[in-house]
């Protein structure tokens, strides 16, 4: 599960999720920004079928009844086409050689459009979480560590400082104090 960095797309032979929470906050910029109504309805049917997948995962489902999942994925795709009906390509220019551009709203539905498959995974496939959220913590200390110290000094003292991040990290997750963990 990540963010749309083209650098991770590289990676072939495994497949993708993109981080809703992500797709959340552009949402939010162009519903707030651009005046765009589609974006709010987008941004509330993710947060909608995240919320029926807890509430469903919590009493022993594991998956959308194919129905339900077919609703949201043309509900989706209304909501896609209606943005790319008001935010068209735009025109070239007389005079003016190239593509003209396509602008950040644009290019952001058509990712919508394109990448259908990987943002909606985690309502496909309920083994994929809706964010990033807890790699992205679990790594940061890491990167905290490394900001403020400059780098590790062996890769020992890197590897080490992994092992005790990550039995600490499992402690949190399992309701253990970190004292404790490190105590056994």
């Amino acid at each position: 599960v990540h963010d749309f960095w083209s650098s991770y797309k590289q990676f072939k032979n495994m497949f993708h999720a993109m981080c809703c929470q992500h797709l959340e906050r552009e949402l939010v910029f162009v519903e707030e920004t651009g005046g765009q109504k589609w974006a709010g309805k987008l941004r509330k049917l993710l947060q909608g079928m995240c919320h029926k997948k807890k509430l469903l995962l919590a009493e022993g489902r594991m998956s959308f009844m194919d129905e339900e999942l077919q609703q949201y994925m043309n509900k989706y795709d209304r909501i896609v086409a209606k943005g790319l009906a008001a935010n068209p390509l735009p025109e070239r220019k007389p005079g003016k050689r190239g593509r003209p551009k396509k602008g950040k709203i644009r290019c952001l539905l058509e990712r919508f459009q394109d990448c259908k498959a990987d943002i909606l995974r985690f309502a496909t496939d309920w083994r994929v979480p809706y964010t990033n959220n807890a790699a992205e913590q679990a790594i940061r200390f890491a990167r905290v560590k490394e900001k403020v110290s400059g780098c590790f000094r062996t890769e020992k003292g890197a590897e080490e400082f992994a092992c005790v991040l990550s039995l600490i990290s499992t402690a949190v997750r399992h309701g253990v104090s970190c004292f404790d963990a490190c105590l056994s």
